[in-house]
């Protein structure tokens, strides 16, 4: 019937069917796709709720009837009670269903991405090779500043496409960014600068990978190659950063206090920003005087 463009009589037989036999979580998702597709949000709000008054529904359908009760609400401009709705769904997991997916990009496209990151992230093992999960989890968790979840998303997308330069750029990346595993980072690094020696992020990554390998001597020659304006606005900040920790590791601290003045420590990751707490700590505790202002100065905001 819905194929015939016959919606609203598709839906009535639906709501018949559901009224004469027992439970069955197909007749709920068929009737809940007809009234998103119809914009029928005065129908959708009660057909959430009746979801959850039978005792027998699943952890997923009530994960699944907020969602629909928080898309009704947010569509008849109830913005607030949405959010209510939506904070619901990490309360009950989502298993062993195609219905992750489509939940997770809804909410994460209208603006939620903790119950979103809650609704994809229980079946990443069921996903595991889909680069459309990996890709979402990727943005939602840089959304979130999740770096843990960040790096297993971007290892994912070089593990299904490994000749895809940009997922093996940003997985060098992540890794250089949680400051573990260097050494592989390094690996990459030096691999995607032999294909692709002019690309700006390439030699930006490399040259930051052989700083954290103790390669500072290394490390100037692909830095010093690269024209700052040639990158974005995030390969920006991560050159300051690279050459701010250049010049702490080999003494010069005039240097490095200089260049940590052109990082917004708020737009780093976990990591990054408590690393570079400490190095400009380090700075004033050297030179209280010369390192000027303090930190909490500038930002006095908890960092």
């Amino acid at each position: 019937l819905t194929r015939l463009n016959l919606k609203e009589m598709a839906y009535q037989y639906l709501v018949n069917y559901a009224d004469a036999f027992e439970l069955d979580e197909r007749n709920w998702l068929a009737q809940s796709r007809i009234l998103i597709e119809k914009k029928e949000w005065r129908k959708l709000y009660p057909l959430a709720r009746s979801i959850r008054s039978e005792a027998k529904t699943s952890s997923t359908f009530i994960a699944y009837s907020y969602y629909l009760q928080g898309k009704a609400l947010i569509e008849t401009d109830q913005r607030d009670a949405a959010a209510e709705a939506f904070s619901q769904i990490p309360k009950y997991p989502m298993t062993e269903t195609d219905l992750n997916l489509y939940v997770g990009s809804s909410l994460w496209i209208l603006g939620y991405p903790v119950p979103a990151c809650a609704a994809l992230w229980t079946e990443r093992k069921r996903y595991r090779n889909s680069i459309t999960y990996w890709e979402l989890i990727l943005d939602i968790s840089k959304s979130l500043q999740n770096s843990s979840q960040i790096l297993m998303a971007a290892e994912n997308l070089s593990r299904l496409e490994p000749e895809n330069m940009a997922y093996l750029v940003n997985h060098s990346n992540y890794l250089l960014t949680q400051r573990h595993r260097c050494e592989e980072a390094l690996t990459i690094t030096t691999d995607l600068l032999e294909r692709y020696p002019e690309d700006p992020t390439t030699r930006l990554n490399h040259g930051y990978a052989l700083v954290l390998n103790n390669r500072t001597s290394d490390a100037h020659s692909p830095l010093s190659s690269i024209d700052e304006t040639a990158l974005n606005a995030a390969d920006q900040h991560r050159y300051h950063f690279a050459w701010m920790e250049l010049h702490f590791r080999t003494g010069e601290l005039g240097k490095a206090w200089k260049t940590g003045q052109k990082i917004i420590p708020i737009d780093l990751l976990p990591e990054e920003r408590a690393h570079f707490r400490s190095m400009w700590d380090s700075l004033q505790l050297e030179d209280p005087e010369q390192f000027q202002p303090k930190l909490s100065q500038v930002f006095p905001k908890d960092l």
